[in-house]
């Protein structure tokens, strides 16, 4: 068995696949000659795409057969991989028909990987290529950040199941501080570096987001850093050109997009947007459109107006409800962008009576080009009364597959509603406790996660649940992690590559 390093360029096949690549052939002679016909082979038996971890074994068999017949003899092999977009020499894998290697320490990418088979006689090159994609331990995959016994602790689940269950700690040989909060990928779908960002209400610290290891306090990331303030939500939008950081309730604002391959330092926070009182840690900025908040000393819906936060364009209100004076309590909310680019407002909130509400609308921006006036606004779509279970739930899910369902859980039960009609259209029970966290994928927006416990905080007393949503609501398990962490606190979803 051979052990390969991508990054290594022991083998210069470059060469061979760029002449493969460019054969052509022409001929033109009057003479009289007796032609053979071109054996053409069919390579089967290889998968159009591979996900590999590293240290792992890669083995492909692959069956050929040819136009007019298929001697092995007569070949010589070649399996050889290269980087997407990089200027690195491909590297040779093996030489044999059958591939069977070990994946070295390499940096987790997406690799173009080539099987090609030689005539030794005639020249003739036969070839297929195929995508392979190397993660390691935790580059790619779903955080899961939980409470043990008071402890923040973060277990990682990678895209091919492998289960790490105190992760921090294990890379790190500490552990995290005591009262988790949140975690989230700080840049995600920028060019700028990218980091795990865990808050506890002790402390909160960067991490690598390729390998876990500790980088920096979250303090650093801020131009004028003050005393440690408790970090309530990360906010990104749809387009990778501003995050919103929410610590003690104020809003601060950096341009993670960096005009170079290769940012010299880390984007920080020099924005403070002033805001009429505090803001609520919900987020209201998963499209193209600025940032949104909530006001919960006043009430209302902000927007980022550059240099604060200011009150929504007025005249939007209707006879449901007013996003420039809401008058209630925010339980929770969110944005749903559709596909007909839509970016549709979901929040519950709670009056001075106690009594609970589900109102929505739709998040709008204008733009006059001749008197460069702007407006943002939120056109209400409705407001209906809640009660039940609906009612004294406080864990809430939209997906942009579908913003007219949403889900709420309660004890150990999922149930669906209809946004509009507010009639039942689908429950899901599941079997390890009551619910304690849910929320749906980042990219994959018909996948849930779900974090269910007995409640105790100790140790592998929680569960993970990927759950599958249909176009009519439904939900089906597709696969489950039992007793890995705590009570689950946050979910993020790591999708980052080495450079």
């Amino acid at each position: 068995m051979k052990t390969i390093n991508i990054i290594q360029s022991t083998v210069c096949s470059l060469f061979a696949f760029t002449m493969l690549l460019s054969i052509s052939s022409c001929a033109s002679d009057e003479g009289n000659y007796d032609y053979q016909e071109v054996n053409q082979l069919t390579i089967s038996g290889i998968q159009d795409k591979y996900e590999v971890e590293q240290f792992s074994d890669l083995t492909i068999t692959p069956t050929i057969t040819g136009s007019v017949a298929f001697d092995e003899s007569d070949y010589s092999f070649l399996w050889f991989i290269y980087k997407y977009n990089s200027k690195e020499m491909p590297d040779t894998v093996s030489h044999e028909k059958n591939l069977n290697a070990t994946i070295a320490k390499s940096p987790s990418s997406d690799y173009a990987l080539v099987f090609q088979a030689t005539n030794n006689v005639t020249g003739r090159v036969d070839y297929k290529k195929v995508a392979l994609t190397v993660v390691n331990t935790y580059s790619k995959g779903l955080a899961i950040l939980s409470d043990v016994d008071g402890m923040a602790q973060v277990a990682f689940i990678n895209s091919l199941d492998h289960v790490t269950e105190n992760a921090f700690e294990a890379v790190n040989e500490r552990p995290l501080g005591r009262g988790p909060i949140g975690i989230w990928l700080a840049g995600r779908n920028s060019n700028s570096d990218q980091l795990i960002v865990i808050s506890t209400e002790d402390s909160v610290v960067c991490c690598n987001n390729i390998d876990f290891s500790y980088t920096m306090n979250f303090q650093d990331l801020f131009f004028f850093p003050s005393s440690p303030g408790r970090l309530e939500n990360i906010i990104h939008g749809q387009y990778a050109f501003d995050e919103y950081a929410v610590v003690d309730g104020k809003a601060f604002k950096r341009d993670i997009y960096v005009w170079s391959d290769a940012p010299s330092t880390l984007p920080k926070f020099s924005t403070h947007l002033s805001a009429p009182g505090k803001v609520a840690p919900f987020n209201f900025f998963r499209d193209n459109i600025t940032g949104y908040f909530y006001d919960i000393d006043n009430k209302c819906f902000l927007y980022d107006a550059y240099s604060n936060l200011d009150v929504l364009s007025s005249g939007y209100g209707n006879a449901y409800w007013d996003a420039c004076d809401v008058g209630m309590d925010i339980v929770w909310g969110d944005v749903a962008l559709s596909d007909d680019r839509q970016s549709h407002l979901r929040a519950i909130m709670k009056d001075d009576s106690g009594k609970s509400y589900l109102l929505w609308g739709v998040k709008g921006s204008d733009f006059d080009m001749e008197t460069y006036d702007s407006w943002n606004f939120i056109v209400p779509g409705g407001k209906r009364e809640i009660s039940g279970d609906m009612a004294r739930a406080t864990i809430f899910a939209i997906s942009s597959m579908d913003p007219n369902y949403i889900y709420y859980a309660y004890g150990n039960k999922i149930t669906c509603v209809s946004v509009i009609t507010g009639n039942v259209i689908s429950e899901y029970t599941v079997d390890g406790g009551s619910i304690d966290c849910m929320e749906f994928d980042v990219s994959d927006t018909s996948k849930m996660y779900v974090g269910a416990s007995n409640g105790s905080k100790s140790a592998n007393s929680g569960s993970v649940y990927v759950l599958r949503m249909s176009t009519n609501g439904q939900l089906s398990l597709e696969k489950s992690y039992k007793n890995i962490c705590g009570k689950i606190v946050d979910f993020e979803t790591n999708t980052s590559e080495e450079e």
